[in-house]
């Protein structure tokens, strides 16, 4: 059954709407006087100091304008970038971290007042429930897990780190942006952890699961902002999403030894030798984990690689 013909042309106009980069557009030809460094200009900015054009003595207007500011309402408004988050994640990643700065909220930025946003939504709005309270053996996990649940969106930050060096990895040839840098990977995950956020929100108001969402959100991120097919993408993810986990297993399990060597060294000689043998177990079980990974891993890549080759040679 095909579609009708008019629903065809939208979708066609969609995705071009989606694939092009926003155009800043030039409103001012005006010779206009700047009061900060009292140079003549044309255009909507000073090119020697910066200054917007139009500026006068404060009124209420200036008020308004600073007040959009705060709360990213102006131009690079707050909503719209939310919007192409949405609407067109991968793209409008590959937009900022090619140079178009301005066709985004600030990231960083932008994650901070989400995650109060969300948070005072969630206060006001939502049922409140219990927080669960971290139990395990090992209280510098207890603490973190805490910290995490109080700050939801720099824990989830500080949890995409682990993502950073898979993805620089993985999608390092990409065939839209080639060779992207670590810097750049830590833009990406400031975007992830901000749509994360709003897929969350989405799916408390919904019935649909969060993690449903993410994935498929992921997915489509990952496949616009780097240009791979289908397969190569999921496979990519999925490998980076296997390594990130035993990232954090690890740095979790060196956290626990190096917190517990040192507790039990103030204590008694007998508890510090006990919890050096007991620290030699880790380390055992960590080395004996990483090098049973290595070999499947290995074989994932190297089978990823052969379909890309044989894509490659098909297409």
């Amino acid at each position: 059954m095909r579609l009708p013909q008019t629903v065809v042309d939208h979708y066609q106009q969609f995705r071009r709407w989606q694939e092009a980069s926003p155009q800043v557009e030039f409103k001012s030809n005006d010779i206009h006087h700047c009061h900060n460094c009292e140079h003549d200009f044309t255009g909507n900015f000073c090119p020697y100091c910066s200054q917007r054009a139009g500026t006068h003595r404060i009124s209420w207007e200036t008020l308004r304008q600073q007040f959009m500011l705060l709360w990213g309402l102006d131009n690079r408004s707050l909503s719209y970038t939310i919007l192409q988050l949405l609407l067109r994640p991968g793209y409008l990643i590959r937009d900022y971290i090619s140079g178009r700065r301005q066709v985004s909220y600030p990231p960083v930025k932008m994650l901070f007042i989400i995650t109060i946003i969300m948070a005072f939504i969630e206060h006001l709005y939502m049922n409140e429930t219990a927080a669960i309270e971290p139990a395990t053996n090992f209280p510098i996990l207890n603490t973190y897990f805490k910290w995490e649940q109080e700050n939801p969106g720099w824990g989830m930050l500080l949890n995409s780190t682990i993502f950073l060096l898979p993805t620089w990895v993985l999608f390092r040839h990409a065939p839209r942006y080639y060779k992207h840098t670590l810097p750049e990977s830590f833009f990406i995950m400031v975007f992830i952890c901000s749509l994360t956020q709003i897929l969350t929100f989405i799916a408390n108001i919904t019935t649909i699961k969060t993690s449903i969402l993410a994935l498929i959100y992921y997915f489509i991120t990952y496949r616009q902002l780097f240009g791979y097919p289908i397969w190569s993408t999921l496979w990519r993810l999925s490998l980076g999403t296997v390594i990130a986990a035993y990232t954090g297993i690890a740095l979790f399990t060196f956290a626990i030894i190096i917190t517990g060597n040192a507790t039990e060294f103030i204590d008694t000689t007998n508890q510090a030798a006990n919890e050096i043998s007991i620290a030699g177990t880790y380390v055992g079980t960590v080395i004996s984990m990483i090098f049973i990974t290595v070999i499947p891993i290995s074989l994932l890549l190297y089978i990823g690689h052969r379909i890309d080759r044989r894509f490659d040679q098909h297409a």
